[in-house]
């Protein structure tokens, strides 16, 4: 009786989602006409964060552009009609209480708002575009992964890189990004090399983990205390790299997962 409510709560959902999918997909259709929102209220940096928990604005909706090309995408007389759209959802599903989507433009939108907040620079910087957090990475690219990070820790890694302090400071920054988009459905590892190969301490040495919440830390955690030190032998890298994914392709519950390799280094020096 519980499993067949639960089921039908989340078969409504579903069918919420497509429904504001088609209409979004509608509006972006190909030769509509578009030009810039009037809209003034920002959204949160994350659909997650601490604002979830403060009072919500029902009579409004927020959205925020990550670039101008976002910005003239978005038809004039979209944000009313979704607005409309997603208030109609609730009042048909009251356990619905929050909805939100984006595109690959860079639109944010989300039904309520929590009031407004400024359209500053700040609002719009990469730190907090939702195209880097796993809810949208995990839509739009839906198949499971297996995944090692290899990240070059030699002391090339210190020098100046545009936009950055360093080297090394870019490539984590690129090592935690991928880490943090994915889910727990996917396997991950992460590996620093120099001329020696180092991996998170423990059972994260020899194989990938599940790329849940609490290893997602350790995988992070392990990203921050890199230091450049010592030359570059990138072979026993991809050596521990290769040995860690074959450890664990023929478990059953990932073996049929994508694989890949992610490597962040500097300009090779050093022979293999």
């Amino acid at each position: 009786m519980l499993a067949n409510s639960v089921a039908v709560r989340i078969q409504a959902a579903a069918n919420i989602v497509d429904a504001n999918g088609a209409l979004i997909e509608n509006f972006y259709h190909p030769g509509l006409a578009v030009g810039s929102s009037t809209n003034p209220t920002c959204c949160p940096n994350s659909p997650l964060n601490g604002s979830w928990y403060t009072p919500a604005d029902n009579g409004s909706m927020c959205n925020s552009f990550f670039s101008l090309r976002a910005r003239n995408k978005v038809p004039p007389s979209f944000l009313a009609t979704l607005q409309n759209n997603l208030l109609s959802n609730m009042l048909v599903d009251q356990s619905v209480t929050r909805q939100y989507a984006g595109d690959i433009w860079g639109t944010y939108y989300q039904y309520p708002s929590f009031g407004p907040q400024s359209c500053s620079k700040s609002n719009r910087t990469e730190d907090n575009d939702f195209r880097y957090q796993s809810w949208y990475v995990n839509t739009v690219s839906p198949k499971k992964k297996n995944i090692v990070v290899i990240i070059d820790e030699s002391s090339s890694m210190q020098f100046y890189a545009p936009k950055y302090k360093s080297r090394m400071a870019a490539a984590k920054e690129a090592a935690k990004t991928v880490v943090n988009t994915l889910s727990a459905r996917d396997w991950a590892g992460v590996v620093a090399f120099s001329n020696e190969v180092r991996t998170p301490k423990g059972c994260f040495g020899d194989k990938i983990a599940q790329a849940n919440s609490r290893n997602k830390k350790v995988f992070n955690d392990f990203i921050d205390a890199i230091i450049p030190i010592n030359r570059t032998v990138y072979s026993r890298a991809f050596k521990r790299a290769f040995d860690m994914l074959d450890e664990i392709k023929n478990t059953s519950s990932v073996r049929q997962l994508q694989t890949a390799c992610c490597m962040l280094y500097t300009t090779p020096n050093t022979s293999l």
